[in-house]
């Protein structure tokens, strides 16, 4: 996949589209899928060779206009309450926060959801945001299911 700046400049969450020579599928339960699904992908340069696809572990979705955008990876998914999450995708809305300079998500162990989300936040110079503001704001940006149980 490659996202060139003109794509970028119109698509800026994109990882891009498939290059010239490679072929790309999403699958979900070995079925295709044009939801989120995992990205198989097939080259003539692949050391498997042509006609073999490769899981990568990626799990994007494909756009109407072929574009590719990562949610997560296969191996990073938790279950929490019998829903899926991705902790990349709470990473990446975390990151548009505005006085937000860096975050990173992680699954803790909960008796009564399996596992949970719990955010650590590094904020932008100056700014002063309380833990319990971030929430509020996140509440609406995020799925009851995707709120983290704890941030600090």
């Amino acid at each position: 996949m490659i996202a060139a700046s003109e794509d970028l400049s119109t698509h800026p969450s994109t990882i891009g589209k498939p290059i010239k020579g490679l072929s790309a599928k999403l699958m979900l339960n070995n079925q295709p899928v044009h939801t989120v699904g995992e990205l198989y992908i097939k080259c003539t340069w692949s050391t498997l060779g042509n006609n073999q696809w490769v899981a990568t572990g990626d799990l994007p979705y494909r756009d109407a206009a072929g574009y590719y955008y990562l949610k997560g990876r296969a191996d990073d998914m938790i279950i929490s309450g019998g829903e899926n999450i991705y902790p990349f995708e709470l990473e990446k809305i975390l990151s548009d926060h505005p006085h937000i300079a860096n975050n990173i998500v992680i699954s803790v162990q909960d008796l009564g959801f399996e596992q949970r989300l719990e955010t650590f936040i590094v904020l932008q110079a100056n700014a002063t945001q309380t833990a319990a503001a971030i929430h509020d704001w996140l509440k609406t940006h995020v799925a009851r299911y995707q709120m983290p149980k704890k941030s600090s």
